[in-house]
C-alpha cells in the first residue's frame, strides 16, 4: 500500500459502505419475511460491492495517517 492513492476520502467512501448496509438491512427483512430471491441477490452483489470498497478505505486511511 502506499500513499500514492488518488481517489475518494475516507468519508465519502464510508458514507457509501453505510448505504450499501442500510440496503442490505432493508433486503435482509425480506429474506426473513418472503423468502425473498431477488433480496437475496442485492445482498451478494451489496457484499461484493462492499469488498471492493474496503480496499479503497484501507489506502485513503494510510493516505490521510488514520
Amino acid at each position: 500500500m502506499s500513499k500514492d492513492y488518488n481517489g475518494p476520502g475516507t468519508d465519502e467512501l464510508m458514507k457509501e459502505i453505510i448505504n450499501l448496509i442500510e440496503g442490505v438491512n432493508s433486503d435482509w427483512d425480506k429474506i426473513k419475511n418472503k423468502h425473498n430471491a431477488a433480496a437475496g441477490r442485492r445482498i451478494r452483489k451489496s457484499l461484493d460491492d462492499i469488498a471492493k470498497i474496503k480496499v479503497n478505505v484501507r489506502k485513503a486511511m494510510l493516505k490521510e495517517g488514520r
